[in-house]
């Protein structure tokens, strides 16, 4: 019992600290975790701008996001795609990261709560900003908007940020 405790108290300070957009915290917390899984330390990587470290941790553990074209493409979360699709991107492999986007909001508009971040940075990385700060709106209208914290912070938002939709929809 005390180590499932414990591992719920790891599980939920990451995240937490994701959550509140306090990337540090959650790089600590990911600290205190003996095995991260790969999407824990990809999306670690990926907040701290390290596009390299990213696609090699993604490649190793998820060979099958990179197929081309994608086949049967199987997500564990909806989160999952904005790793791999924001990676791509940034390494100038833009049709296959808008590929991943498209599939993984697809994949993850099935699932019964649609307000994540998720569904914000894949606009946001497919150019499509009206909509990104439409979708900030309707979660946070509705209370199901998860990881709002961490939009002022998520290095991937930073054209969205700069958008004159930004502030209101996040205020």
């Amino acid at each position: 019992k005390s180590d499932l405790d414990a591992r719920w108290r790891r599980d939920l300070a990451l995240g937490l600290a994701f959550m509140s957009g306090d990337i540090a915290a959650y790089r600590r917390a990911l600290g205190a975790i003996s095995e991260p899984a790969a999407w824990q330390r990809a999306m670690a990587a990926r907040l701290d701008g390290k596009t390299a470290e990213t696609l090699e941790i993604l490649r190793e553990g998820y060979p099958q996001r990179f197929e081309r074209p994608l086949r049967n493409p199987s997500l564990t979360s909806p989160y999952d795609y904005i790793d791999v699709g924001s990676a791509l991107a940034a390494v100038g492999e833009t049709a296959q990261a808008h590929e991943v986007l498209r599939v993984g909001m697809k994949l993850g508009s099935k699932l019964p709560r649609k307000g994540n971040w998720s569904e914000v940075i894949a606009l946001s990385l497919l150019g499509d900003y009206s909509q990104a700060c439409k979708s900030i709106e309707q979660s946070a209208s509705r209370g199901e908007f998860l990881g709002l914290l961490v939009l002022p912070v998520d290095p991937d938002l930073a054209t969205l940020r700069a958008q004159p939709c930004f502030a209101p929809a996040y205020a």
